[in-house]
């Protein structure tokens, strides 16, 4: 039977916790607490594939990083955990007031932004005769990158034709119903006189 090494186990273990502790270490050497942030929001279709400009783009703030390096809501009654909708109704019921830019040349930047987490919301407006919008969704300041951290992030949401839910039923005129109703007399007095006229043919059938 083999010989067990114990002190090799033993190493093993605590080599294990050391990089689990000087991995936290090192996240928090890494991050720098006073360093602003900024994003860049591209604002392209991709029912076209062309670039829009005139794009509203909401960024709402919804957690901050804390000096523990966590994550905490900026109000209470914010669940992180949320989904990304959930989490803009709750932004709106808080009045949590967002920052607002409009895409030129296809992107809308913002700068000098506080590290933590953000929602971004495009709603639905009218571009080019079309109504477009996206879904909700988040980005968080830093975000891991090779080497270390990175205070700029990129995004490209899926903004898409939307298709309208209230559309009017046009009016009709005077001249549509007049019309209609002459075409059903036509029909019905049609009608009526080829019934008359199967009838006259089947009692000369019968004679």
């Amino acid at each position: 039977m083999p010989k067990i090494n114990f002190q090799k186990i033993v190493c093993t273990i605590i080599l294990f916790f050391a990089i689990c502790l000087f991995g936290t270490s090192a996240f928090a050497k890494n991050i720098e607490l006073n360093h602003k942030g900024r994003a860049i929001i591209h604002t392209e279709s991709i029912d076209t594939k062309k670039q829009l400009s005139g794009v509203t783009v909401n960024f709402y703030q919804i957690a901050t990083l804390n000096e523990s390096f966590d994550f905490v809501p900026i109000r209470s009654g914010i669940n992180l955990s949320a989904t990304d909708k959930q989490l803009l109704s709750k932004a709106k019921e808080l009045n949590i007031s967002p920052q607002k830019h409009i895409s030129k040349n296809g992107a809308v930047t913002f700068d000098n932004l506080s590290l933590g987490i953000y929602l971004v919301e495009i709603p639905d407006q009218k571009i080019n005769k079309s109504t477009y919008g996206a879904e909700p969704f988040t980005v968080k300041i830093p975000i891991s990158d090779t080497g270390g951290y990175s205070y700029l992030i990129e995004a490209t949401p899926k903004i898409s034709i939307q298709k309208s839910t209230n559309l009017k039923p046009v009016p009709r005129t005077s001249s549509q119903n007049y019309l209609e109703t002459w075409v059903l007399l036509t029909i019905g007095f049609t009608l009526i006189l080829a019934g008359i006229g199967i009838k006259r043919h089947g009692r000369r059938i019968r004679k």
